[in-house]
């Protein structure tokens, strides 16, 4: 059972490795543009949760948990997603999400704990691409990681096709 167990494994490293290269988990600020999602909360143990999660599932994943660190992520690692907590530290997420969108077009998938008070709708409005509350399930999260980054492949396929077929 443990081979079967590892074949699996070993399939989808290299099912992600084709499609995206070699899944090394770059380091905060490692200047390099890398396929990699970007975790930010300031919930240790919900950040170590969900970033295990991911590399089970064989994703490339950087992890922090203060505001500035997370915008000096996205300016200088360019990740392909954020995953972003809204209740990061004394800052408000919603200012760290502003922030990432002065710069940069990355997807963001914004979590937030209702009993805090919902931000989805307000978190949508300032450009998320997407809204979880928690506690939320591992495995929604990531199909819900899948599928943003699913869209944002479409996207910039279909924008090249109709940029190049103008010329």
């Amino acid at each position: 059972m443990p081979h079967k167990t590892k074949n699996a494994v070993n399939a989808k490293r290299n099912y992600f490795s084709e499609r995206h290269g070699p899944s090394t988990d770059p380091q905060p600020g490692e200047n390099k543009a890398t396929d990699f999602i970007l975790v930010v909360d300031a919930d240790s143990a919900a950040r170590r949760a969900v970033t295990d999660y991911f590399r089970d599932h064989v994703i490339s994943v950087c992890s922090v948990a203060s505001p500035a660190e997370a915008v000096r992520c996205s300016k200088e690692s360019y990740p392909a997603l954020i995953v972003l907590d809204v209740n990061v530290g004394q800052d408000d997420g919603l200012d760290v999400l502003r922030d990432i969108r002065l710069h940069s077009d990355v997807p963001v998938i914004v979590t937030d704990d209702c009993k805090k008070g919902c931000d989805g709708v307000v978190s949508l409005e300032l450009g998320a691409d997407a809204y979880v509350s928690k506690p939320y399930n591992l495995r929604e999260l990531l199909a819900r990681v899948r599928a943003v980054l699913r869209r944002e492949a479409i996207g910039h396929t279909e924008w090249r096709r109709r940029f190049f077929e103008q010329k």
